[in-house]
């Protein structure tokens, strides 16, 4: 939906809300056209009251039939709440003005959300060959930014570099998306900087500030940026969710907790919400309220959803670790048939469960298979190694990782924490010391998550080996 930066338009739409709401309570009509009356949709639909918007749209549409405003906004609530493009179809095929750019950008969405991008593609230039100059750059604005939404970065490009007025703050906002989603963030950071110099009460702006910086593991000046952004707009979803990522991956779970539950009441309907919910009570040792979360997940989550794999693993982690083993099996059985899934990954998560709840002989046979399956995969066996961790198999862990250790390139990143937690487990200081030193210089985020335990909360990450060194740990 909408995002309305635009200090004029917020205190219209706002003045409108108060009339609409008086005129309910008095039980006498209000006359708005039919664009006021979806702006009172949208507010309403930003601020999570999904009913209200139905209503005023409801009512606007028997009003103004044919209208494209309100017929538009139910489409676009269809494809985005219910992934529904059959009834997105129906809604717009309702517009009276079949030339209304909204409605060839609806048309667009469905193809793109039915998985026929180049189709919407094509669509979009037919459309752009019969337009006039004086509304083409704004036309080609709009269709960038709907790849960019949906993240199809490359069409998003494609569509920006047709665009003849660079100097646009649309056209270097966009600039700063793409290059997010092309990876690379340090250029993303500068435009977000430099636009945000011009402009300092965009909460878009911070947004892509903090994402930009959350890529590149500057986690305290993504929080910072999402706080401006907050600070500007508190309903602000993407920053709420942005702030929570960032106290969870410092390990303030209590903080977390509580702004991925004012997330949660923005986007009731959103399955991420409840599943990093999930997580963070997992963090915090309140295993059976984890479950509920990553139910409630599961039963929002669309067919289509990115999240389902995930929902999937964390339950079978979840209820292996509460030896539900049954359970646990059941869900790992439905993370193989989730989109995304890997045959070999899945195997690791069955040994796990099995090795967690003291079947190692048979944990020890998935093991081996998703070897077998991964053609000796060294990600699959460092897999296995974590789940031994895990596990509390400290010596197996170690030994497993000496075997592949010499079949590591020189650029391999991970599992160095594991292998220093390990070796401190079994007694091995000196190479403790080896493997930490390793694991800070090339691996810091994965260091300050398996290692936190082993140090004082003021040590960061970066002062591990030293501290160890100095302190006998």
């Amino acid at each position: 939906m909408k995002s309305y930066d635009n200090t004029f338009n917020k205190n219209k739409i706002k003045e409108n809300v108060r009339k609409y709401e008086e005129a309910l309570l008095q039980h006498r009509h209000i006359y708005f056209d039919s664009e006021d009356f979806t702006d009172i949709a949208e507010y309403y639909y930003n601020n999570g009251n999904i009913g209200k918007a139905v209503e005023v749209t409801d009512y606007a549409i028997s009003i103004f039939p044919g209208a494209s405003a309100p017929l538009l906004f139910k489409a676009r609530m269809a494809l985005i709440d219910d992934r529904d493009t059959l009834k997105a179809k129906q809604y717009a095929s309702l517009v009276t003005d079949k030339t209304d750019y909204e409605y060839y950008y609806i048309q667009a969405e469905i193809m793109i959300i039915d998985k026929h991008t180049e189709e919407a593609n094509k669509f979009l230039l037919d459309k752009l060959s019969d337009m006039d100059e004086v509304n083409r750059c704004d036309f080609v604005i709009d269709v960038a930014t709907i790849f960019a939404d949906y993240d199809i970065i490359e069409k998003a490009e494609q569509w920006l570099n047709m665009s003849d007025d660079d100097s646009l703050i649309d056209y270097k906002e966009l600039k700063g998306r793409i290059a997010l989603g092309k990876g690379e963030y340090t250029k993303s950071e500068k435009i977000f900087s430099s636009l945000l110099d011009e402009n300092p009460y965009s909460p878009s702006l911070w947004n892509g500030l903090a994402s930009s910086q959350w890529m590149q593991d500057k986690i305290n000046d993504s929080m910072t940026s999402s706080e401006f952004a907050i600070a500007i707009d508190p309903n602000d979803d993407e920053a709420t969710l942005n702030k929570a990522n960032c106290l969870f991956r410092l390990g303030q779970y209590d903080k977390a907790h509580d702004f991925y539950r004012r997330f949660i009441r923005l986007c009731p309907k959103e399955d991420t919400g409840y599943l990093l919910l999930g997580n963070t009570l997992a963090n915090l040792n309140r295993p059976q309220e984890a479950i509920q979360q990553y139910k409630i997940a599961e039963k929002m989550a669309k067919a289509d959803s990115k999240n389902l794999l995930e929902i999937y693993q964390e339950q079978a982690f979840m209820l292996s670790y509460m030896n539900q083993v049954d359970e646990a099996i059941k869900y790992a059985d439905k993370a193989e048939l989730a989109e995304g899934s890997n045959k070999s990954e899945i195997m690791v998560l069955h040994g796990h469960i099995l090795l967690e709840n003291n079947r190692a002989e048979e944990a020890r046979d998935y093991f081996r298979l998703a070897v077998l399956t991964s053609a000796n995969s060294l990600i699959i066996y460092l897999r296995i190694m974590v789940s031994m961790y895990d596990c509390e198999y400290y010596r197996a862990a170690y030994n497993l990782f000496k075997k592949i250790e010499p079949f590591l390139s020189e650029n391999w990143t991970d599992g160095y924490s594991y292998m220093a937690a390990s070796s401190l487990r079994i007694g091995k200081y000196d190479e403790f010391l080896h493997y930490l030193h390793k694991a800070c210089a090339l691996n810091i985020k994965e260091a300050g998550d398996v290692l936190a335990d082993f140090f004082p909360q003021n040590i960061s990450p970066d002062n591990y080996y030293q501290y160890a060194k100095a302190h006998k740990i």
